[in-house]
């Protein structure tokens, strides 16, 4: 086996794939896809972590502390997504020479695609300024091949399947594994296309490819954290807008629109392999401060110290959380990933199809027959609207999309109000 890279080409459907599938197969990558055999988060959680004390959950993983807070100094709060805790911690290993730069996802405002990427911020203000999540897909191969050619110190942060597949390469290439030095992940309920994007700033007066910038997180005074607004900045110096996410076609997360399928096959909702975990408070003592609030998963143990030490100097504001709060938090995610999984597992064993193999067995005789309709209607979602979408493209007919998403919205909300109802009450 080779250890040649891959390149990595946008497909029609704006998603990452390999020039050559065989040619992928014939290297390295096969051993670093997170969806293909190898050690799964199990194994390179306890490999990590497992000597170190602390708690475990099936669900979250190992833990030196679960906290809820927000960044206080710097205003990494107002620039974050959520309570800034994330940016507000790689300030913090930088400030501190603990790494000497952070690989992260940065936009890219030039026309053409893709429209973000990996990049190294060396600086603070580096990082306050490439803060933000992301619902855009990313490969790493290019800025890997920096790690490699630029000794330093780095922290990577991604999605759970991104570090997870940093964990398996680092355990190939002694460089990384020299180099990359800790990893942060977000909590993460499926990746998106670049799809996503281009019909959000389309409904706004963006035509798909017209579009400089977007703000898939932009906050919003008097509002829930959770009621979140989009924003996207037109080429040609047009003014930028905002909506509130709610108004746009498509936004329900439930649904599944222009969800990678190998989401679907993850297994993996907080990133049990990071060193630190962030996500979103969507919980009731949070949820309606539109500020933002931060969950936080820490396993590492100087990270931990770093937010321990934070919180005494009063430069964070840190509660002490639990496991019940973190998994009620993401509780659909887990639903869909672990829940869901086993049935979608079934259906490929059934089918005779290849499957990876993952922590959760495949089941089918656990969930009732509404929830069984809901796991398929919302594949069914995820994929068509690809197909979907495509077409109004090439028509430059909004609506076609818009029209056919709104339906499916409308179908979707029944089958969730028919799953709660008393004779379908029993859940897995």
């Amino acid at each position: 086996m080779t250890d040649a890279p891959v390149a990595m080409r946008f497909d029609r459907f704006a998603k990452y794939r390999p020039d050559h599938v065989a040619a992928a197969r014939a290297t390295v990558s096969e051993q670093v896809c997170p969806f293909l055999d190898g050690p799964d988060e199990d194994a390179l959680a306890a490999q990590a972590y497992s000597s170190l004390g602390g708690g475990h959950d099936a669900r979250l993983g190992w833990y030196q502390g679960l906290y809820a807070g927000h960044a206080i100094e710097r205003g990494h709060r107002n620039e974050g997504s959520s309570g800034g805790l994330t940016s507000w911690l790689l300030a913090e290993l930088l400030n501190r020479k603990m790494v000497t730069g952070v690989i992260h996802v940065r936009p890219i405002v030039e026309s053409g695609k893709p429209r973000f990427a990996y990049t190294v911020s060396t600086s603070t203000d580096m990082v306050t300024a490439n803060a933000k999540t992301r619902y855009y897909p990313v490969e790493m191969s290019q800025v890997m091949a920096q790690v490699r050619a630029t000794p330093g110190r780095y922290v990577f942060v991604g999605v759970p399947c991104y570090v997870k597949a940093v964990r398996r390469l680092m355990r190939a290439d002694p460089i990384l594994k020299e180099r990359i030095v800790y990893a942060v992940s977000l909590f993460c309920g499926h990746m998106k296309s670049g799809r996503f994007a281009e019909s959000l700033a389309w409904q706004m007066g963006s035509q798909p490819d017209d579009w400089k910038t977007v703000d898939f997180r932009r906050k919003l005074a008097d509002r829930p954290a959770s009621s979140y607004g989009f924003a996207v900045q037109p080429h040609g110096g047009g003014a930028e807008v905002v909506m509130p996410m709610g108004q746009l076609e498509g936004y329900d997360w439930g649904m599944g629109v222009f969800r990678l399928s190998a989401c679907d096959y993850c297994d993996d909702v907080v990133g049990e392999t990071a060193d630190a975990s962030f996500g979103d408070a969507w919980l009731p003592a949070y949820v309606n401060d539109s500020a933002g609030t931060s969950l936080v998963i820490v396993r590492h143990p100087e990270l931990q110290q770093l937010f321990v030490e934070a919180r005494h100097e009063g430069r964070i504001s840190l509660d002490d959380s639990n496991v019940d709060d973190m998994v009620k938090s993401q509780d659909a995610s887990f639903r869909h990933r672990r829940i869901g999984l086993a049935y979608r597992l079934w259906l490929k064993d059934k089918r005779g199809q290849w499957r990876p193999t993952k922590r959760v067995q495949a089941e089918a005789s656990h969930v009732v027959a509404v929830y069984r309709l809901i796991f398929r209607y919302r594949m069914f979602m995820s994929w068509s609207s690809h197909l979907v979408f495509g077409v109004a493209r090439n028509m430059k007919m909004l609506w076609v999309y818009t029209v056919y998403v709104r339906v499916l919205a409308r179908l979707n909300k029944s089958l969730v109000r028919l799953s709660r109802s008393p004779r379908f009450s029993r859940r897995a």
